[in-house]
């Protein structure tokens, strides 16, 4: 069965979220054969299984396009991923200040790929927690240290989210911040 391969713009996680509607769009389109995804970072495989529809993940590593039996479409495989950094001022002289999801319509179009930004299929839930339906979980850390937000940043946005549920979380995850005494997956909350 010829499979559909796609890898997200970049490695990290947001990279992931931001191309979902790329990928849901190339699982309708593509049934019934399988679409995978070709995950550029640990992070994005550990996502794959709860992506609707997708008929499996390969690391980007452990994968060869040259030897793949079907399409593969690499979304930072693009004049507006390779020739520019988003949001630089060479970037916004080129092409406009564009959005984000505006820049990945713009790839998908030149894919052939019809997308749709304006309501992304959630991801499928493992398992369900009532108790913080409501939530509010900020994640704090970043795959690149060039997208990281200093802890001010994130300590002045925490107030504003308190009016969109009972609770504020922050993660903790990297080498960093554990060296600052905390532990991986501690979340310290201020009740909103």
């Amino acid at each position: 069965m010829r499979r559909t391969y796609i890898a997200p713009v970049s490695f990290g996680l947001g990279d992931l979220i931001v191309s979902l509607p790329v990928i849901q769009a190339l699982i309708t389109e593509n049934q019934p054969r399988e679409t995978w995804l070709v995950a550029r970072s640990r992070g994005q495989a550990v996502l794959a299984d709860r992506i609707a529809g997708l008929g499996g993940c390969v690391h980007e590593d452990a994968f060869d396009p040259a030897r793949a039996d079907g399409r593969f479409l690499d979304l930072r495989d693009h004049p507006l991923q390779r020739d520019y950094w988003w949001g630089s001022p060479e970037f916004d002289r080129a092409v406009g200040p564009l959005s984000i999801n505006e820049i990945i319509g713009a790839i998908c179009a030149d894919f052939g790929i019809r997308a749709d930004f304006s309501q992304p299929v959630p991801l499928l839930v493992r398992r369900r927690r009532p108790e913080v339906r409501d939530a509010v979980l900020l994640v704090t850390e970043s795959d690149g240290t060039t997208k990281r937000w200093s802890p001010e940043r994130w300590a002045d946005l925490a107030p504003s989210t308190s009016g969109r549920g009972p609770t504020v979380g922050r993660s903790w995850a990297t080498p960093a911040t554990n060296r600052a005494g905390r532990s991986n997956g501690h979340t310290p909350t201020t009740r909103g």
